[in-house]
């Protein structure tokens, strides 16, 4: 019965897609979900004794080629499922820092990638291309205007920044509509499944754009300004939030605002709702600086609740506390507990900071101290013997 088990496990590992020879097998064990109804986890942890560069790790992003790639203050991570190699700038001239924020979509396998000084940098065919210089920005280390969200829209990508907003098109930059957004600083970009382009900007507008780069809506978020967060759901409905959340619909626009426990300690400085996500079942699923929550009734409902962070990461703007799988499925991230549609599914080895699905479905998990996690579906629940 041994052999059997031990074959398994040799099955297991080398026919998933992926090698794992250079796991630890000590960072290797099976997890038990929270369910019957769901099958156990194999966990998988890379760490520097394991050919992780660095521990801390921002974000994961995986292209369409099966490269995963990562976010790290020493640079930008690309592993084969074997091995990782490093890009920063001692090895990499045309990459302007190593301290890498975020990653964000791109066309295909092109992306673009955030550094904590403000560069905007696109990565495509082997290449490092940097557009600060383009974008006429001038930039203070640590400062939200830093942030620079992009938004591909099936044509051109759009780029919204501390000075305004831009679209990148044809290897060209060129800034949007200057008369109105010429050093508006942009918060959020949003393209929703009607296929328009939403941005809101730190003067509390949200605004909205049609494919032929039209305006044709643009309304006073009254109690939101500098957005961190658009969405639309299934209803054609659009939520923003920040300081509270606002729903958008054919009923007008209203706010949401949570109970006053959940915001005692907030500093009313940095954003207090980070990303928001629907699930399948319609539930509008919501990451705070206390924790997850949900809406029902149009209230907001803690499902997750936990003491009060000081301030969000880049990424969690970017909507990286939640996650969606091929089966539609959202899953999300609370210190190191994981939940699948709002329920509560295992516990992960370390506290994460973001979550990615991959297009096996194997869940992926950054931290910022404790390296990186894979977690995989377990055969051997369904084997007995």
């Amino acid at each position: 019965m041994y052999k059997i088990f031990f074959s398994l496990i040799v099955i297991l590992f080398c026919g998933s897609g992926f090698l794992y020879s250079q796991v630890d097998q000590n960072k290797t064990s099976i997890i038990q979900s929270g369910s019957d109804r769901l099958p156990e986890y194999i966990s998988e942890q890379w760490t520097t004794n394991n050919g992780l560069p660095i521990n801390h790790v921002n974000q994961i992003y995986q292209t369409p080629d099966g490269f995963i790639w990562l976010a790290t203050f020493t640079g930008l991570v690309r592993f084969d499922g074997i091995t990782f190699k490093e890009f920063n700038s001692g090895n990499t001239p045309s990459l302007p820092s190593n301290r890498i924020t975020a990653i964000q979509p791109g066309d295909g396998n092109t992306f673009w990638i955030n550094s904590e000084q403000g560069h905007l940098v696109l990565y495509e065919n082997g290449e490092f291309i940097s557009f600060v210089d383009s974008l006429s920005l001038n930039m203070m280390p640590g400062t939200t205007n830093n942030r620079i969200f992009t938004e591909f829209d099936g044509e051109q990508t759009w780029i919204g920044t501390g000075k305004g907003l831009f679209f990148f098109h044809e290897r060209e930059t060129k800034p949007f509509m200057p008369d109105i957004f010429k050093n508006k600083a942009i918060t959020a970009i949003h393209k929703g499944s009607d296929e328009l382009i939403r941005i809101h900007d730190l003067d509390g507008y949200l605004w909205t754009i049609n494919t032929n780069r039209e305006i044709v809506d643009s309304i006073k978020t009254v109690g939101i300004s500098g957005a961190s967060h658009i969405i639309d759901d299934q209803q054609g409905s659009i939520w923003i939030t920040r300081n509270q959340i606002a729903k958008i619909d054919q009923d007008g626009y209203r706010t949401i605002t949570p109970p006053t426990q959940f915001k005692t300690e907030w500093d009313q400085i940095h954003p207090y709702f980070l990303s928001m996500k629907e699930n399948q079942d319609g539930e509008i699923m919501v990451m705070s600086l206390n924790g997850l929550m949900k809406i029902e009734n149009n209230e907001l409902v803690s499902v997750d609740f936990i003491d009060y962070q000081s301030y969000g990461t880049f990424p969690e703007f970017l909507g990286t506390s939640f996650t969606t799988c091929r089966d539609t499925s959202i899953w999300a991230i609370v210190e190191n507990r994981v939940y699948k549609n709002g329920e509560f599914v295992f516990s992960a080895g370390a506290n994460g900071k973001t979550i990615y699905c991959d297009r096996e479905d194997n869940l992926w998990i950054s931290t910022m101290r404790d390296g990186l996690f894979r977690y995989r579906k377990s055969i051997l629940r369904n084997i007995t013997f």
